[in-house]
């Protein structure tokens, strides 16, 4: 790879982040490297060719910020790898609009944002979009409801994004990793506790005190995990492959049956369309319509 017109990543401070842009920077690409904390903006600045910005999704006025510094910096924009995200683990029913309000300021109208900023500079530069979204966006897991419903809408925004940007080559592609060692277990744990310890009603008393427990852990087993090498590999794939795929779903080999589950959980979802509907189609007919579909892409 030549070094390219610069990368811009947000949530750079930790996991699949850091990573993107440690491997950017090592591979010669120039990298505008976000994160909210000061710390962060310091140890991203000793990368070579890395410039951090400090960025807050949820803040206009930092997002307005980084298209300044970007206009300043003058060499354009090429890349944009929206990775910044919340996670959240808590009973739907119990969930308020504030709570829902959190995750999706993050993880979806952050996005928004910040690609609504820089789109100028994309489409100047016939660039890249890329999402990081997770398998919970294709699948919903119990007591994931917030964050599943988040990357849901991240996938629904992704593919509006990439009809949208046909005609103005550029490309936009979703990243949905599997589990991988990240730090975003740790970081919703102190708000699930503090919730915890606010809440007055007792009605989803055993089931949060059993999220609690899972979440702890779900740390310990994070640690174990491998790097998410893997999912780096096809961020970089969508961000320079001339044909990039419109989404990669990136699991561990260690995690088949997660792989499985994903899988199944798409062909249930067909299964209820198909079964019982006034049209007439037979099994055959899906057969062909899959064969056909797997053979255009």
């Amino acid at each position: 790879m030549t070094q390219t017109k610069p990368i811009l990543v947000t949530g750079a401070s930790s996991g699949i982040g850091k990573l993107v842009t440690e491997v950017l920077s090592q591979k010669g690409h120039l990298v505008y490297a976000c994160a909210r904390k000061k710390v962060d903006i310091t140890m991203l600045n000793k990368m070579e060719n890395v410039t951090s910005f400090q960025l807050d999704v949820t803040n206009p006025l930092d997002v307005q910020e980084v298209v300044t510094r970007v206009k300043q910096e003058g060499k354009g924009l090429f890349g944009l790898v929206n990775n910044a995200g919340v996670g959240d683990s808590w009973p739907i029913l119990a969930t308020s609009e504030e709570m829902l309000h959190r995750v999706f300021n993050v993880n979806v109208y952050g996005h928004l944002r910040v690609t609504n900023a820089l789109i100028s500079f994309l489409i100047e530069s016939q660039g890249r979009i890329v999402n990081i979204s997770s398998v919970s966006g294709l699948i919903t897991p119990t007591f994931l409801g917030t964050y599943s419903m988040s990357k849901h809408a991240l996938e629904a925004w992704s593919n509006a994004l990439s009809l949208e940007l046909e005609n103005y080559n550029v490309k936009v592609s979703i990243i949905e990793p599997g589990n991988y060692k990240s730090n975003i277990v740790n970081a919703a744990v102190p708000v699930l506790l503090k919730r915890f310890q606010e809440t007055t009603t007792n009605l989803f008393q055993k089931e949060i005190e059993s999220i609690l427990s899972q979440d702890e852990e779900a740390i310990n087993r994070r640690e174990k995990l491998p790097s998410p090498v893997e999912v780096v590999d096809a961020v970089l794939d969508a961000l320079f492959n001339e044909h990039p795929k419109p989404r990669y779903l990136v699991i561990s080999q260690l995690e088949t049956d997660l792989f499985l589950s994903v899988l199944k959980y798409q062909f249930v979802k067909i299964s209820q369309l198909f079964k019982d509907n006034t049209h007439e189609f037979t099994l055959k007919d899906l057969r062909n319509l899959l064969d056909e579909v797997i053979n255009e892409n």
